[in-house]
């Protein structure tokens, strides 16, 4: 099999990228993802971030490693230490299901932890310093249509992991309902599970869960939707994009916790889904993704002010990609794995951050 796409650019250009990064080195999907919340100050993040600090100015995006395992449609969350992530499951480039952990601190990977199976289109999410998996399923590849790894088997288990990524997980709680490729991001230390599929039906609810509690319903999506991206930002959940009916969209919805309803506030430059998201300086970073099917992946990243749902376009990553394990740590987006245009599965991570002067 070939080497992925990334891995064959040339040292170099790798090594300036990564350089070109280290000023603001810090510290999560999927499609599924977790992402820590941000303040916002007028459609402004407390580093002074706006739509228009990234016009001619975008995001830099550099290599910071590879995982010991390529792997698609895995689930992204921070892993303890500051700058480090957890990569859980996922479909790898055989296309079957992993049941492990993956763990990258700095420029290196490790694998520690185990699921009690193979699992993919999960999400995960941090919460208090624990690592908590939504659902998921146990079927491979990256099939076309919006269809993906985790249909077979859809689970409604919610699964405790170790924040450092080692030992074996453990089942601590249960969704209403089994659910694959949702949408998973928390906020005030309750994760909430968006729409997704349960095998039969794409799915319209959001789903509250907080440790120790009963998993229930809370909110319903304006329509059904699998494969979206969300993230948390300023008390909310900006939710992106994603597959309804079969079709990509361009939606951008806001999930209000305290209101229990979601709003459209405006639409993304394309329709898109399998995309990864995450919040820095108070704006929504939707990363990648593709829109009618695969080999559509794309490069592009958006930026997304959450007071108003405007979208722009904010950078590139080095080849376009789907199905990324991200997460948002401290102040970087880590991006891991994920299937390129030529259906390859990837093992490279990435480090996207905000410009110097932003």
């Amino acid at each position: 099999m070939p080497a992925p796409l990334y891995a064959q650019q040339p040292r170099t250009l790798v090594w300036r990228r990564r350089v070109a990064a280290l000023g603001t080195f810090g510290a999560t999907v999927a499609a599924v993802v977790f992402v820590t919340t941000s303040t916002l100050g007028g459609g402004t993040g407390s580093s002074g971030v706006s739509l228009d600090t990234l016009r001619g100015n975008p995001v830099s995006v550099a290599g910071a490693g590879h995982l010991t395992r390529p792997v698609q449609q895995a689930a992204g969350a921070p892993g303890g230490a500051a700058g480090a992530m957890l990569v859980v499951g996922g479909v790898d480039d055989g296309g079957s299901t992993v049941s492990s952990i993956q763990r990258v601190e700095g420029t290196s990977s490790t694998t520690g932890g185990q699921l009690p199976s193979g699992l993919a289109g999960a999400g995960a999410v941090g919460i208090r310093g624990a690592v908590y998996v939504f659902g998921g399923g146990g079927g491979g590849g990256g099939g076309g249509g919006g269809g993906g790894g985790g249909e077979a088997g859809v689970r409604a288990s919610i699964l405790g992991v170790a924040s450092a990524g080692g030992g074996t997980a453990r089942e601590v709680g249960r969704l209403p309902e089994p659910v694959t490729e949702a949408a998973v991001a928390s906020v005030g230390g309750t994760a909430f599970v968006i729409g997704g599929f349960d095998g039969t039906r794409e799915l319209d609810g959001v789903v509250a869960w907080t440790p120790g509690g009963t998993a229930h319903r809370t909110a319903h999506l304006p329509v059904p939707l699998r494969f979206a991206a969300a993230a948390s930002v300023d008390g909310a959940v900006i939710i992106a994009g994603g597959i309804s009916g079969g079709v990509a969209t361009r939606s951008i919805l806001r999930f209000d916790p305290g209101r229990h309803r979601v709003t459209r506030i405006g639409e993304l430059p394309i329709a898109l889904a399998h995309a990864g998201a995450g919040t820095l300086g108070g704006l929504v970073f939707v990363i990648g993704g593709r829109g009618h099917g695969p080999g559509s992946e794309t490069r592009a990243i958006y930026a997304i002010d959450p007071a108003t749902g405007d979208a722009r376009f904010a950078g590139t990553l080095p080849v376009g990609l789907g199905d990324m394990a991200v997460a948002t740590v401290a102040d970087r987006i880590l991006i891991a794995g994920g299937i390129n245009r030529s259906g390859v599965v990837q093992s490279p991570v990435l480090d996207l951050l905000l410009p110097p002067t932003a």
